[in-house]
């Protein structure tokens, strides 16, 4: 009797074993992009990637859990944190892939102390089939970043102080592009192409960016000031015909970018450093970009003005390092030099490094 009940329940794990194996191979999660950067900030390092989760059977699938643990180089186990329900960070309820779906699933353990070294991650990810009697099982994926130095000496694009009005930490807009959207994938875009950017606003002492409601274009701080080469290069491409948008009365056609994808951009110019890096400076203000393309351009040389061009709802620069000219390029970790980050009164020089949404700056350069 007892040796029928074991070989029972040994046929009965080995069954449920062949399941969980069968449905968890119809569960394909990539990251994205391919290549995994490691960020160095000043509260110690972080990972921008995502996930891509497609769902490959015949149910509904509920994201339950993830567990990450974080190995050495030498597979020593460092860390181990694990994330339940509400995994879309930002929205209440639960996670679920649809059937025959793609969906995409920010990576939610992406800030490490400085001290971690992040050489091998194992994310393990906890499905359960929604319909009655539905099946649980895991997947597993790992991923290998690495430490991105940029070639290029930057410098801030602008003088005097500054506001990132928006970075590309985990809540701002730069960081969430879902690729599962379909317009994005009418688009043909097939990776973040925003995923480093800033966002910079011109500040008073006081930190206001505008004057009064900021209701006109002339109200902001910004508007009209001079843009700043961050780095020495070729100019690539310029775009400078460009209408800017008039706050309160006419603001950015989506429908454009269908027509011309860069659109989005609307007065722009890309520097070539001749590294494998570009810089792209975009929303400049209609006919103020005084260089053309083939121009040698030097570090702080004035090239352009704050506009509020393109896909732009306020008067900011944005700017981004970048590994290619076309939009579906690899953005990259920038890090600035010469810069004081303010904090009231007070400051903090900073030597090199990045910068986070709602933080306060000024350029030394040539001070």
């Amino acid at each position: 009797m007892r040796f029928s009940f074991v070989v029972y329940l040994s046929l009965f794990l080995l069954h449920i074993s062949n399941v969980i194996c069968q449905t968890s191979a119809q569960i394909t999660i990539r990251s994205t992009p391919k290549q995994i950067l490691i960020e160095k900030t000043k509260n110690g390092q972080e990972l921008n990637f995502d996930f891509l989760l497609e769902n490959k059977t015949e149910s509904n699938l509920e994201l339950t859990k993830i567990n990450v643990s974080v190995f050495d180089k030498n597979g020593n186990l460092i860390v181990q944190k694990s994330a339940w329900s509400g995994l879309e960070a930002t929205l209440p309820g639960s996670f679920i892939v649809e059937v025959k779906k793609t969906k995409l699933l920010f990576n939610l353990f992406y800030s490490f102390h400085s001290s971690i070294e992040l050489s091998r991650l194992k994310y393990e990810f906890f499905f359960s089939e929604t319909k009655e009697g539905g099946k649980s099982f895991s997947v597993e994926t790992t991923i290998s970043p690495i430490f991105y130095q940029p070639k290029t000496n930057l410098i801030l694009p602008l003088r005097g102080r500054i506001l990132v009005y928006e970075g590309h930490d985990f809540y701002a807009h730069h960081r969430r592009v879902d690729l599962t959207n379909e317009v994005v994938a009418q688009l043909g875009v097939k990776t973040n192409p925003t995923r480093y950017g800033y966002d910079f606003s011109v500040a008073d002492e006081n930190g206001s960016i505008f004057r009064r409601r900021g209701e006109r274009n002339e109200d902001w701080l910004g508007f009209g000031k001079p843009i700043l080469a961050p780095a020495g290069g070729v100019v690539k491409e310029i775009r400078n015909t460009v209408d800017d948008n008039i706050l309160g009365q006419k603001m950015f056609d989506f429908r454009l970018v269908f027509q011309d994808i860069k659109a989005f951009y609307g007065n722009y110019i890309i520097i070539d450093h001749q590294n494998g890096e570009y810089s792209l400076l975009l929303h400049l203000k209609k006919g103020s970009i005084t260089v053309k393309v083939g121009d040698r351009i030097k570090q702080g040389q004035p090239i352009a003005q704050m506009g509020i061009s393109g896909d732009s709802e306020y008067v900011h620069l944005h700017y981004q390092l970048q590994n290619a000219i076309e939009i579906n390029n690899e953005t990259l970790p920038s890090y600035f030099s010469r810069f004081r980050w303010w904090h009231g009164k007070t400051f903090s020089l900073i030597k090199s490094g990045a910068m986070e949404t709602g933080d306060f700056v000024e350029s030394v350069f040539g001070k």
